[in-house]
């Protein structure tokens, strides 16, 4: 066994060391284009002279190429006889026709893909499309250098992975196109979203020839952070989990009933990720300069000043039951320049008005946070919560491996 201060050592420092050294956990790369273009992919200078999906493909094999990245790779994107389902194992056909192999693929039939920093996007084709779990670890938002874009994907496809507003099979800038933008988890990285086919898009680039690969959490044994696996009233007391305790003091009840359900460590340390009176729910953490990562070991925030200046390393749409978050909302009343917003359920006690809440499964300098405009009816169970230990221990005493 490694001895435990190594251990640390390698957890703190391992994410700079695979990004600075170089050192790829796998090979089987995923990223997104560091230029943008629109619709007609034959207009992008690296089209090579083809059109539809072949020129997306000739684009991201020339990125791959630039960057010095091993491999074949498409782009993530479908036609009428081809969906990006099949496209990214390397298949041809329609997913309703599983791909032209007789039977639909299974998860263990393609291998995992990875960032160029080494961290892991997806663990298979199935597993991250609906009507699967739509299972994402980091977001799909660094480029083939390893620097961060935050924008759209062109992909004309939806959440199966099929055809869907292709922009005329990628020939045309007229009429509007299927993207999901870099910044959100579950399907929404690549689809759920419509704009004009002459929006300036990046593209997502899938190596094809890959070996099997192990995804290992680089963030076990931290502090956790959890979403509530149930929508709930945003009048607090109105939680059963709640123990008919109001505002923040129930929402914090809330997250440690969870916590403690699923056995988590400190489950007492658990807080609820909500604004309230005068105080951000940043200001609620008394322990802000520690990290803090999911159930599943991703990592969430390396710091509660890193998570508010920066946002957050991944999204936090993994519940405590292990289930996962897709198109939902999360009470907040923090606004996008970090303060308390208007609407917070009157301090999350009152069921008559409205409340603020944030997209679940989104990462980045949006997490947490909302616009100042109206909210979700606070007598409706409508909306998750996220939930953070405060806990002091960098390390969990039951960590040792």
């Amino acid at each position: 066994m490694i001895d435990r201060f190594i251990q640390r050592i390698l957890l703190l420092f391992g994410s700079f060391l695979v990004s600075a050294g170089g050192v790829w956990a796998s090979e089987n790369f995923v990223f997104i284009t560091s230029t943008t273009g629109t619709a007609d992919l034959s207009t992008w200078p690296d089209a090579g002279g083809q059109t539809g999906l072949a020129a997306g493909d000739a684009i991201c094999q020339a990125h791959a190429a630039a960057a010095a990245l091993p491999g074949t790779y498409v782009a993530y994107v479908s036609d009428a006889d081809d969906d990006a389902f099949c496209r990214i194992q390397g298949l041809t056909g329609r997913r309703v026709n599983d791909c032209g192999l007789g039977a639909a693929p299974a998860p263990e039939d393609s291998n995992p893909w990875f960032r160029v920093d080494g961290r892991p996007v997806f663990s298979d084709a199935v597993e991250m499309h609906f009507p699967a779990s739509e299972r994402m670890f980091y977001p799909l938002w660094l480029d083939e250098n390893g620097a961060q874009r935050i924008g759209l994907i062109l992909t004309g496809s939806n959440e199966f992975g099929s055809a869907q507003n292709t922009c005329a099979e990628f020939t045309s800038d007229s009429g509007g196109g299927s993207v999901g933008f870099s910044n959100y988890a579950s399907s929404n990285w690549g689809s759920g979203f419509g704009v004009p086919c002459s929006s300036a898009a990046h593209l997502a680039c899938f190596r094809v020839d890959t070996q099997p690969a192990e995804i290992r959490p680089d963030a076990s044994g931290i502090r956790q952070a959890f979403a509530a696996p149930a929508r709930l009233f945003g009048a607090m007391q109105d939680n059963a989990a709640a123990d008919g305790l109001s505002g923040v003091a129930g929402g914090d009840r809330i997250c440690r009933n969870l916590a403690a359900q699923a056995g988590l460590h400190d489950s007492d340390s658990f807080k609820a990720f909500l604004s309230a009176g005068s105080t951000p729910a940043w200001d609620r953490f008394e322990n802000p300069d520690l990290p803090w990562a999911r159930i599943d070991g991703v990592r969430f925030a390396d710091s509660l000043t890193a998570l508010r200046d920066d946002g957050a390393l991944s999204a936090l749409n993994l519940a405590s039951d292990g289930s996962i978050l897709t198109r939902d909302q999360a009470w907040s009343g923090t606004l996008f320049d970090g303060t308390v917003s208007a609407n917070t359920c009157g301090d999350w006690s009152d069921s008559t008005v409205v409340g603020a809440t944030a997209v679940a499964n989104i990462a980045g300098s949006s997490w947490g946070r909302t616009g100042s405009g109206g909210g979700l009816s606070c007598d409706l169970e409508i909306a998750h919560m996220f939930c953070l230990s405060d806990s002091d221990l960098m390390f969990r005493d039951d960590w040792d491996s």
